[in-house]
């Protein structure tokens, strides 16, 4: 086996006593094996005393693999609130780091991979989608419905963005209803249910909660909802109230959410355009000039630093600290 360097970020973890700790870069010469048990709880200790956390109960492994030829070892932990943290171990087991850099793979085109990677995923069970699904820009929409700037932000699609983009943009939705809005989940799961029997009738249901976000309350919105599905929908009012009132739909709102919470979405609304993340939106001009170097190849990521980053200016968003406007 040839030599493999790798770059990481790393801390002395397990120095045994009376030996100094090992270097990052490390030469391979036999076959990889994993970290024993003591070395995992060793590393769950480390990530609880890491994050303040009371013990080392709070992590637990969920994935153990091999990261690379290289022998570092990838560690998945679940931590409190469900909060997932990857790390991985070094040869040698004295060191961790949260990212593993390859030095024979281009990193540019490493970024493209996993944007394209993200957008798969994104996109494989075919949510409510606007616009082709061949249209060469992809946007997802990571959105609550009692959120004012995710209200703002459907004004910015229907009205600027999806009229001037064209062809070349679709616009994919995806329900991420926060905590600190009552009614948002209730809401999410009657659009869901929607969905889940006509895509056109599920727009309409999403314009109507929007449109209708100052006078909706946790008491009058299933009703609301039922008349206007009734009246203003060519969905079967039966069969629309059995998928709400049996929850139905759960299971796609908290893959939603599962989704969104793997890809770093942590308020709304999110886009994610060809895959590389922006958290809230200021205006359609910003999100048109987006949309334009995605369609011409080119990316946040190649720009600005690592997929996924959060575009500087992109303020205007809903989070469980922030208060709801007016």
């Amino acid at each position: 086996m040839g030599i493999r360097f790798y770059l990481t970020g790393s801390l002395c973890l397990f120095a045994i006593a009376g030996a100094p700790c090992a270097t990052a870069q490390a030469l391979v010469a036999k076959p990889c094996v994993g970290p024993t048990t003591q070395q995992k709880l060793g590393v769950a200790a480390y990530l609880a005393k890491k994050n303040h956390s009371i013990s080392a109960d709070d992590f637990t492994l969920v994935k153990s693999e091999d990261a690379n030829d290289g022998c570092y070892w990838k560690l998945e932990y679940e931590g409190p609130q469900k909060k997932h943290l990857i790390v991985y171990l070094s040869p040698d087991r004295t060191f961790l780091s949260s990212e593993l850099y390859d030095l024979r793979v281009d990193p540019l085109l490493e970024e493209r991979a996993r944007e394209e990677s993200v957008m798969t995923a994104m996109l494989a069970d075919e949510p409510p989608l606007a616009g082709s699904a061949s249209a060469p820009v992809s946007v997802v929409e990571f959105s609550d419905f009692e959120c004012p700037f995710c209200q703002k932000l459907k004004g910015i699609l229907e009205q600027e963005v999806l009229p001037k983009a064209g062809a070349r943009v679709s616009v994919a939705f995806r329900n991420f209803p926060l905590p600190m809005h009552p009614w948002a989940k209730p809401a999410a799961m009657m659009a869901a249910c929607a969905a889940l029997q006509d895509t056109g009738s599920f727009w309409k249901v999403h314009d109507f909660l929007f449109d209708s976000q100052r006078v909706l309350t946790s008491e009058n919105l299933k009703q609301k909802v039922a008349d206007f599905v009734s009246s203003s929908t060519s969905l079967d009012p039966v069969q629309f109230q059995k998928c709400v009132d049996k929850d139905l739909a759960l299971g796609i709102v908290t893959k939603d959410l599962a989704l969104g919470q793997e890809n770093g979405v942590r308020a709304t609304p999110t886009v994610f355009v060809n895959g590389v993340r922006y958290e809230g939106v200021q205006s359609a001009v910003q999100l048109l000039a987006i949309i334009n170097g995605a369609a011409n190849g080119s990316s946040a990521s190649s720009e600005s630093g690592p997929s996924h980053a959060v575009a500087k200016g992109l303020a205007n968003r809903c989070e469980n600290a922030s208060p709801k406007s007016n």
